[in-house]
Formats: C-alpha cells, structure tokens, sequence
C-alpha cells in the first residue's frame, strides 16, 4: 500500500489525549502517510483551511481523506475540510469519529446542526466507528455508505513481571474533569480508607481541573492515599502501568478508551463503567468488573475486592492481557485499514473510468 496517498487530519500525534495515541500510532506505522493538524483556534482556522487546500492542490497523489474527530468545536472543524476535500477536491473521504459525547452531541443539537452532521455521515465515503454499540447508533440515526468498527489497538502487550506488590495501586489515566468519574473514585476511596488505609494508594495520571480536585483530596484526609502524577507519557506512562495494579476509569460517557487497552496490554485488571464500547472490551467477571456510572457504592466494592483477593488481580490480570493480544494489537487495525483504503482507491479508479 503507497500510504503516500494519504493524508490524516485530526490534532498533532504529540498532543494529549486519545486521539493524538491513535495518531501518534499511526505515524509510527503508516510510513509515508501524511499529517495535516486542524488548529483548535477560531482565529487559526481560516489559515488552516488556506494549508488544506494548498496541500491537496499541490499534492495531487493524495486520494484519500481520513479525519479524525470527535464533537462540538471538533465536528465542526472537520466537517468544513470534508466540504473542501469532497466537493473541491474530489477526494475519498474516512471520517472516524472518537470520543464518548458525540451522541450527545447529536441530540443535544438543533436541526441546522444535525442536518450538518447527516450530511457529514452518510456522504462520507466511509464512516470508521469504536464499536458495535456505537455501529447500532449510527445505523439507528444515519445512512451512512460504509461503516466499519476499528476498535483502538495498542502496538504490543507487556507482559506483567515481578512479585507480588506490598500494596494495592489503584491507577487513574484521563482527563480531570466530572465525566471521567474522577471525583467518584475519589469518593470511593475515602470510603476505603476507614476499613483499608495503609493497604491500597491512588494514583492519578493527567491534567484538568486539578483545583477541585486537589480539595476534594484534602477535604476528605487523602493526601497519604492519593497520589496525583501529572500528565505523564513515555517511558513515565510506562513506569505507572507496570507498577500500577488495577486500573480503574469509572467515566460517564465514552467510545473506546485507549487508556483501558494499554492497562490491560501490560497485565492489569479493570474496574470501568458499562459505557459506550467498554462492555465489548472488559468483560466483567473475567478480565475486570463493570459498575454503573456514578454508583460510588459499586466502586468502591469492586475496589475492596481487588485489595482482598490478590489471586484474583492475578487471573483477572492474565485474561485482560490475552483479550488484547487477541484482538486489540495495532497490527490488526492495520490489516483492515489497508483492506479500507485499497477499497477506496478502487472505486476511485472505477468511478473514472
């Protein structure tokens, strides 16, 4: 595959987040594929629409578009480059939509802007989605001409090694922020620590609203606990997962968290909520356990029985790394999105004939 002949848009793969893994995965796989970054700022889009079209008239080998992007400011922005690749251009264009809110987004949204969004979707040469829950929502409200699920994928599992660690970790990687349920987990362990204090700490990789946080930390004696890391990534990222014992993201909404996929490649356990595509990748009672968003009860239960039962961290631990490696190594994404675009440039080709 001439991957010369395609062109990525979506945010810079050294940004945070987990469209910019996706991406960053791609750079490291898609040898020849071009990066084009969207500025996020209203005043730099004008300027970043004037790039797009001077890229694709001065670059003519570029056949296909694949967008990356999610709701509000990013649908927007996307949707008028797809204006200019599509109708302009004459490009084939993958939109590939990320991000847990975009059915919000679409109901919350008036008619003029669900209008953009139909339109967007079904003109789309193809529509690339997380999973089979979200497959079900697009075919509910859309007409799209191609879908796909791509779940996300890491490069490779890391198998756990070492003994046994004197305590618990608990591990949080995401956005602060209420809807990743960061405040719940909070909560959760504050009612922990009355029973298992000593036995277990917190940590809490990213960045967000870290104010509120930090007094919800202090205001319920957690300071020896909890332990906030930043935002972390590289070998940093890497030296929390190996260390780290159960990962838990107890978010409200969802697609397919990349943050999940890399615990579980290195041999952790998951306690997540059943949203969006995490009931396809954690199987509850087997490679983790699923509570109800916002059931801080349920949390903090799945919690305790992680601190009592190291047999089970184990067992719970090996599953989670076989799932990944079965079906969520990159090589596999890879694989389909070839399979995509060799479409794609064939119907081209046949529709010039």
């Amino acid at each position: 595959m001439d991957y010369g002949t395609i062109v990525f848009v979506g945010v810079s793969p050294d940004d945070k987040g987990g469209i910019a893994s996706v991406l960053k995965m791609y750079r490291e796989h898609f040898d020849g594929g071009r990066f084009f970054t969207s500025s996020a700022r209203p005043a730099g889009f004008l300027f970043t629409c004037l790039r797009f079209c001077r890229l694709l008239a001065f670059t003519p080998r570029i056949r296909v578009v694949h967008m990356h992007g999610a709701s509000r400011g990013s649908f927007y922005r996307k949707y008028v480059l797809f204006l200019i690749a599509r109708y302009i251009f004459r490009k084939q264009v993958v939109y590939h939509v990320h991000g847990g809110g975009f059915r919000q987004f679409f109901e919350g949204s008036g008619k003029f802007v669900q209008g953009r969004i139909r339109h967007f979707i079904d003109q789309a040469d193809a529509l690339i989605c997380l999973s089979e829950s979200w497959k079900q929502f697009f075919l509910q409200h859309f007409w799209p001409s191609h879908i796909m699920v791509l779940p996300n994928a890491v490069a490779k599992v890391t198998p756990r090694t070492g003994g046994e660690a004197e305590k618990i970790i608990f591990l949080f990687m995401g956005k602060i922020g209420e809807r990743k349920g960061i405040y719940d987990l909070v909560k959760a362990a504050s009612l922990l620590n009355t029973q298992y204090k000593g036995q277990f700490e917190v940590w809490i990789g990213g960045d967000g609203n870290m104010q509120t946080l930090r007094l919800l930390i202090e205001s319920n004696g957690l300071q020896q606990t909890i332990f906030l890391k930043g935002w972390v990534t590289g070998n940093a990222k890497e030296e929390l997962y190996r260390k780290a014992t159960v990962f838990v993201l107890p978010s409200y909404v969802e697609g397919l968290p990349v943050s999940v996929l890399e615990a579980m490649s290195y041999g952790m356990p998951v306690i997540a909520t059943n949203v969006g595509g995490i009931p396809e990748l954690v199987k509850d009672g087997e490679s983790g356990q699923l509570i109800a968003a916002g059931d801080i009860a349920a949390l903090r239960n799945a919690m305790e029985r992680f601190i009592r039962d190291r047999r089970l961290v184990r067992d719970m631990g090996r599953a989670a790394e076989a799932t990944v490696q079965q079906n969520f190594v990159f090589e596999q994404t890879k694989m389909k999105l070839d399979k995509l675009y060799a479409e794609l440039t064939d119907n081209e080709n046949v529709g010039k004939a």
